[in-house]
């Protein structure tokens, strides 16, 4: 099968975005049978992601993550901009030739680029397309005009692709939404060859057993110290100072970790883990905590979905979420019911979990315990590929 990845998103070796090329590169050697190419935007250095057997196109001119506003122009003359966005992602997909591969798959539905491959898809009905609706529109929007123009964009293209038989559509969260549509979706997380998902099941078996009395409950902050995922939270609790009986870790790519350092220290009860590119010190800093902190901006995870969440609890962790974060509870309510408490994402917020006694974590990790074998079968790239591959996967079956 000759493969496509779209990602014009691709930006660095850190995170989701490059695990999910490594992971899918490393299932390839694993099994065979794919040739697979790897579409990103024309600045993305790929030897940044190490040795490979991708065949790489950093071809696309617009990047993924690239942002929308009017910046003080009139509507009119700001639309006619995106537009012009949108006319250099279809030239970029008609260079592409996609005629020649089996299947198309984009891992993080940008929302130009998915209505650049809508449009250049209903030419081309005999073409397998596969998307990831991971983030609603207004994530790209800098302003109310753009996020308007971006709802309705996208409620286009989704449309369109509901009514292409060769096209599926998978999210997070079940769902997704766009202006005034709501598709059901299946679920599926960020892939994971069988390499390290064999290492996750080892991983939590063997912190399975509870902590013994008097041990600390470790929480920790994984990723990226951005505001909107709760660092600034977390910034006022470690200047406040630690209870003796809570540990926090922080991991985060190493050069916030020198950064972390420098600003906090390091106070008792405070452990920070540098991260390097790859997924496994990731995972073995994910397996050394007991509860993830997700007390993230409602703002945007009232409809986005965490993969570090996916991830703790795949590894039977507890998580502490962030009150109207209604995404990543939607998740956790159907797929690891009791596994999670909630908080507002503040300072208070997170000083009264800090409070609660150890017996309340000990019962969330019994259930992410329980949860996680069916939440780390969502990450698993042979179900990925089934619908590539032109085979059913029972669990889509009756989905929009």
């Amino acid at each position: 099968m000759r493969l496509l990845l779209l990602d014009p998103g691709l930006s660095s070796p850190y995170g989701h975005n490059a695990s999910t090329v490594r992971e899918l590169d490393l299932h390839v050697r694993e099994h065979g049978g794919i040739e697979l190419s790897v579409a990103t935007h024309a600045g993305f250095d790929p030897a940044s992601l190490g040795a490979t057997g991708c065949r790489w196109r950093p071809h696309l001119r617009l990047h993924g993550y690239a942002r929308f506003g009017t910046a003080g122009a009139p509507r009119a003359a700001a639309e006619a901009e995106w537009r012009e966005c949108l006319a250099l992602c279809v030239q970029d997909l008609d260079r592409m030739d996609l005629a020649s591969f089996d299947g198309v798959w984009m891992p993080t539905a940008y929302p130009l680029h998915l209505a650049a491959l809508a449009h250049v898809g209903l030419g081309m009905p005999a073409l397998r397309v596969q998307v990831g609706v991971l983030m609603p529109p207004r994530f790209w929007a800098a302003d109310a005009s753009a996020r308007v123009w971006l709802e309705e964009l996208t409620c286009q293209s989704l449309r369109t692709a509901a009514g292409l038989a060769r096209w599926r559509i998978y999210s997070e969260t079940d769902r997704v939404r766009a202006g005034g549509l709501c598709l059901a979706t299946p679920t599926l997380l960020a892939p994971l060859a069988d390499a390290f998902r064999t290492r996750l099941d080892a991983l939590r078996t063997s912190r399975a057993a509870a902590p013994a009395s008097g041990i600390r409950t470790r929480f920790g902050f994984m990723g990226e110290p951005l505001a909107r995922k709760g660092f600034t939270v977390v910034s006022q609790a470690v200047a406040t100072g630690l209870p003796p009986h809570i540990e926090l870790h922080l991991a985060m790519p190493t050069h916030h970790a020198a950064r972390a350092l420098v600003l906090h220290g390091r106070p008792p009860g405070l452990h920070i883990h540098a991260l390097g590119t790859g997924n496994a010190a990731y995972f073995d800093a994910l397996n050394d905590i007991d509860v993830l902190l997700a007390l993230y901006d409602p703002g945007l995870h009232d409809e986005q979905m965490s993969g570090i969440v996916g991830e703790a609890i795949a590894l039977g962790k507890a998580v502490l979420v962030g009150a109207g974060c209604e995404a990543i509870l939607a998740f956790l309510r159907r797929w690891a019911p009791g596994s999670f408490r909630v908080a507002p994402a503040s300072l208070e917020g997170l000083h009264a979990a800090w409070q609660l006694p150890p017996s309340v974590w000990a019962s969330c990790r019994r259930e992410a315990m329980a949860a996680a074998p069916r939440v780390l079968a969502l990450k698993d790239v042979a179900r990925h590929l089934r619908f590539m591959r032109q085979a059913a996967d029972p669990q889509d079956a009756g989905r929009a």
